[in-house]
């Protein structure tokens, strides 16, 4: 099945256009995990259709890309679900590896939580 974006967020990037070389991630739920040249983990929901919406956008960054590919902790771990990638650079710092996930954080009012971020220093461009 080939999906296409159905769905645009000015705080998520444009999707399609800013495409790097990350590699998705899909979760049990089918949710499909991407990052892009614009310094955005963008999460979406497949549709029966073959359309794409899109659920969220985690940005935190400037001049940033996210290269690397998305891991998700599997079942059966303490850290089930969690989302981890790396930024390029954000307003943190460089090389900001993060943990989120895709559960409301009803203290900031975004629909996903960062768990924690870890300054590495340097720009991260690929996954291992």
């Amino acid at each position: 099945m080939t999906f296409s974006i159905a769905a645009r967020d000015a705080d998520a990037g444009l999707f399609g256009i800013a495409v790097s070389s990350s590699s998705p991630a899909v979760a049990a739920d089918g949710s499909i995990y991407i990052g892009d040249r614009n310094n955005t983990l963008s999460a979406f929901i497949p549709k029966p259709d073959g359309q794409l919406d899109l659920k969220w956008g985690y940005n935190h960054g400037f001049e940033g890309d996210i290269w690397t590919s998305p891991t998700i902790a599997p079942a059966g771990v303490p850290a089930a679900g969690t989302i981890y990638f790396a930024h390029d650079q954000t307003t943190d710092g460089v090389g900001m590896f993060t943990a989120l996930i895709d559960t409301p954080d009803h203290a900031t009012g975004k629909p996903y939580t960062v768990k924690w971020k870890y300054k590495i220093g340097k720009p991260v461009r690929q996954s291992s």
